[in-house]
């Protein structure tokens, strides 16, 4: 993954927490959660590949480890008009086989934990997404 925010008036690159977040804990954990149900929902065929990998691999607390409310492990994100997507490296949370993991979380899930300049940055890319 090679992923870069940036604020587009200054060209000054936005950090997933401090720059988006009031909370920064609890909205680490709200993504790591939210993440995390999406992947062993397994909708999608990457989705499944986690979800079965996590329930056979002997190895389960180290994957599971790879979903633990870190800003490393969130570091990939973009800002989009459905949601914060946040892109999970090959063998972070399951074997290199099952490849990239990305996820979309619905800004409503991370509402409570925006600040003031977060949510500005939301209502912008919502509001250019609807054109």
């Amino acid at each position: 993954w090679l992923a870069t925010t940036v604020m587009v008036s200054n060209g000054k690159s936005i950090d997933l927490s401090k720059a988006l977040f009031v909370r920064q804990s609890s909205a680490l954990h709200a993504i790591a959660r939210a993440v995390y149900s999406d992947i062993v929902s397994g909708s999608t065929p990457t989705e499944r590949c986690v979800a079965e990998g996590l329930k056979i691999i002997t190895n389960t607390a180290a994957l599971r480890g790879g979903f633990a409310p870190t800003k490393s492990h969130y570091r990939y994100f973009a800002l989009t008009s459905n949601g914060l997507a946040v892109g999970i490296p090959q063998a972070q949370v399951a074997s290199d086989a099952c490849g990239r993991v990305e996820e979309t979380i619905p800004y409503k899930a991370l509402l409570p934990y925006l600040s003031s300049n977060g949510k500005e940055l939301v209502a912008a890319v919502q509001s250019s997404g609807e054109h």
